[in-house]
């Protein structure tokens, strides 16, 4: 998250500042936050992750849907990730005009510095109470690292893949996809790490 508004808002009120606004806001518990926009990295991560699962979903029941589709847990929380997948028909909250979706089966979230954290703490814990969520993707945009949470039959999230290797591939296993890191990262330039000798 990132900057606070001061009031209590309710949903309609957030949908409707999130609606007229030129940028996006996340809701929890009364409180609006705008969310920052992603750099070039960010978003050449995002289309190329897009991309490639798109292609191999192409003649599947599932779908990917960008980060302009805001999604809604069952705790009230309304947001965008990065990316989400959907399978089977697409369950939409219809508020005054304004679609959110509800049920993700996969959520991929493309780490920034400010966001790292959040992604990886509260935000998670957020998004577990979607009932249909079953994969949680991280891509690192610094560096190549990729790692993926799976839920499983007692409802616990482990590390199911996990690759810092360029040219390698890890896979969803609830979509039967591979992400190959070569394709990902493919325009992204990394900084060099200086060492002082």
């Amino acid at each position: 998250m990132s900057t606070r508004y001061s009031l209590k808002y309710s949903v309609s009120e957030y949908l409707d500042i999130d609606h007229m606004s030129d940028f996006r806001h996340e809701y929890l518990n009364g409180e609006i936050f705008a969310m920052t926009g992603g750099s070039i990295s960010h978003i050449r991560i995002r289309e190329a992750t897009s991309q490639s699962l798109s292609n191999q979903l192409m003649d599947s029941q599932c779908e990917v849907l960008g980060g302009d589709m805001r999604v809604k847990t069952e705790a009230n929380f309304y947001t965008y990730p990065d990316l989400v997948v959907v399978c089977g028909e697409a369950l939409v909250e219809k508020f005054e005009g304004k679609e959110t979706l509800m049920n993700p089966k996969v959520i991929i979230e493309i780490l920034s510095k400010s966001t790292r954290n959040y992604d990886k703490g509260s935000k998670f814990e957020l998004y577990k109470h979607i009932t249909s969520f079953d994969e949680y993707v991280l891509i690192d945009q610094y560096q190549p690292h990729i790692v993926v949470y799976t839920k499983q039959s007692d409802n616990n999230w482990i590390v199911t893949a996990e690759s810092k290797v360029k040219d390698s591939e890890i896979t969803l296993s609830t979509i039967n996809c591979v992400l190959a890191l070569n394709h990902i990262y493919r325009k992204v330039e990394f900084q060099q790490k200086i060492t002082k000798k």
